[in-house]
């Protein structure tokens, strides 16, 4: 009996100690795979949209058409044309303690004349929404992670009263990430487009969206707030008042 006993607690210990081998067997398996996860997925988020590093610069062809129709049925266009270049400068804590960047904003006529200082504005980046304020109006530019058709309010931080009624109720969204674009002969291979509003009416059309590119920030970005009081059969290529600004990449580099 002694005997048989001895060999039932004998046969546990190696059971016990069959059962360890196994359970350690196993988690290190599963060690390995999280490792291996690990090593090979890289999170990416898509800050590399808009890199936010001082001296970074972008230079824009600009075009402008304002439509009037204080003479109707003659309809007046106004076009004006200029070239914009966006500097990111050096770096300060905003208002809110936040780690924000100068951007300085200049203006000339043509590619032969001197810029000139236009406006001051600022961005930040908090791994969570870029903010871009221009002329104290702070916009939610792009929001992280990307990802397409994600969908967001952009001016939600902007009172939209008055003369800044027009932003009310934007809602911007995600589309063609990671898609190659060309302007002219330049081909960004990895762009994304945010459409900020496409809404339009028999007397009101708004349009916006931006485009970016890897490494170089916005790209392209057109803007279109029309009206039309008389003539509601001809559709929107004959507006009779209101302003179409388009922005093309024209150059990009570090000061």
């Amino acid at each position: 009996m002694i005997a048989f006993i001895s060999q039932v607690l004998s046969m546990k210990n190696k059971l016990r100690k069959y059962f360890k081998l196994l359970l350690i067997l196993f988690l290190s398996l599963i060690l390995s795979v999280g490792c291996n996860k690990s090593d090979n997925t890289t999170f990416n988020a898509g800050f590399e949209y808009y890199p936010i590093v001082a001296g970074h610069y972008i230079t824009y062809s600009v075009d402008s058409f304002y439509y009037s129709s204080t003479n109707y049925p003659q309809i007046r266009i106004d076009t004006i044309h200029y070239e914009i270049k966006e500097l990111i400068d050096t770096s300060f804590l905003d208002n809110a303690g936040r780690t924000s960047y100068r951007i300085e904003r200049y203006r000339r006529p043509d590619a032969y004349s001197n810029w000139s200082i236009d406006r001051i504005w600022s961005v930040n980046n908090n791994n969570i929404v870029l903010d871009k304020n221009e002329d104290d109006l702070h916009f939610i530019k792009l929001v992280f992670p990307i990802v397409e058709g994600k969908t967001w309010k952009g001016n939600r931080q902007i009172a939209a009263i008055d003369e800044h009624m027009y932003l009310k109720d934007w809602i911007y969204q995600y589309q063609d990430i990671d898609q190659s674009y060309a302007i002219g002969m330049e081909v960004f291979d990895s762009t994304l487009l945010v459409m900020q509003v496409n809404v339009e009416n028999l007397i009101e059309k708004k349009f916006a969206y931006e485009r970016y590119a890897k490494g170089i920030g916005m790209i392209s970005k057109e803007i279109k707030f029309l009206g039309k009081q008389r003539d509601l059969t001809n559709g929107w290529g004959y507006p009779e008042t209101g302003v179409w600004v388009r922005y093309e990449y024209t150059g990009s580099g570090q000061e």
